[in-house]
């Protein structure tokens, strides 16, 4: 289900203007470039979608993952056939690719390129549209669409619990539809889709186990002192045994990077606030060691 708010309205506006070259994207001559960023989770392909899904673009689309799309023979027939026009959707593309790409279409006025990524490093774009998390009144709307039998009050905690995140409220609605109990919520372990909120597709960003392990503590306390209060900070390292594996600097990095990510909120006082993520940490962390 796509919710259409106010500022997914405005991108998919802008994302078809840029398409057609019209408004302030009149005067490119060359391929049009967009760059579609934000977290795991947050509708970024369903809003690129929805954007092309006309009969404008539609006939036009390919969409391919970018690492398939790497060294594929389209992708050198799309350079190579100059008869050739086509809107190139790559998903899971790294800034890295995404300049490679814009390297190479760049100079193509009959092709557009779109990247959609959760890294949020500046790339250069025509276009870049950042995607944030939902309202709890947009996510209400998903949940009733796509799961109507679902009583209204346990619509409304699954709005909450899902914190922004339309992915994870589908995931929660979907299991209370199987297990008809609001506590299977404690119980929700889709790997894939917890997995790839923590780590996104940068070439650069820490390894999944280390995010695992180090965000382990902000699963199992609701704040952590963490800037401002160095005994507090050292006691949690301790406590969780993170020095054991990781030196400050690498714990520092996974910390600086899932606050970047919106994992984790505050400036000083640290929360990870997103329920289901963190009965996944705290569960994948007493698997590996039951005395915690």
């Amino acid at each position: 289900t796509f919710v259409e708010t106010d500022d997914r309205r405005e991108a998919k506006e802008k994302l078809r203007s840029l398409l057609k070259r019209t408004d302030e994207f009149e005067d490119i001559d060359k391929c049009p470039v967009c760059r579609v960023r934000g977290t795991s989770g947050l509708g970024k392909t369903r809003l690129v979608y929805e954007s092309v899904n006309h009969e404008q673009f539609s006939n036009r689309v390919i969409y391919e993952d970018a690492d398939d799309f790497e060294g594929c023979e389209l992708a050198t027939t799309l350079e190579m056939d100059e008869s050739r026009q086509a809107i190139i959707i790559l998903d899971n593309c790294s800034r890295e690719q995404h300049r490679a790409f814009n390297n190479r279409y760049g100079s193509y006025d009959r092709l557009a390129l779109i990247t959609i990524s959760t890294d949020r490093s500046k790339v250069a774009s025509d276009l870049t549209l950042t995607i944030d998390r939902l309202q709890k009144d947009d996510l209400r709307e998903i949940l009733e669409n796509e799961y109507p039998e679902v009583p209204s009050h346990t619509v409304d905690r699954f709005a909450t619990i899902a914190d922004g995140y339309p992915e994870m409220a589908l995931l929660l609605a979907g299991r209370y539809t199987r297990d008809d109990t609001e506590e299977s919520v404690v119980e929700v372990s889709d790997s894939t889709i917890f997995d790839r909120l923590l780590v996104g597709d940068e070439q650069d960003a820490p390894h999944l186990r280390a995010v695992k392990r180090i965000l382990t503590p902000f699963a199992f306390f609701d704040r952590i002192n963490w800037s401002n209060n160095e005994n507090h900070r050292e006691w949690i390292v301790r406590a969780f045994n993170l020095k054991s594996d990781y030196s400050d600097d690498d714990i520092s990095e996974v910390v600086q990077y899932e606050k970047n990510r919106g994992v984790l909120s505050g400036d000083d006082v640290l929360s990870l606030r997103t329920i289901p993520l963190a009965t996944y940490l705290m569960r994948s962390a007493l698997e590996r060691d039951p005395s915690i």
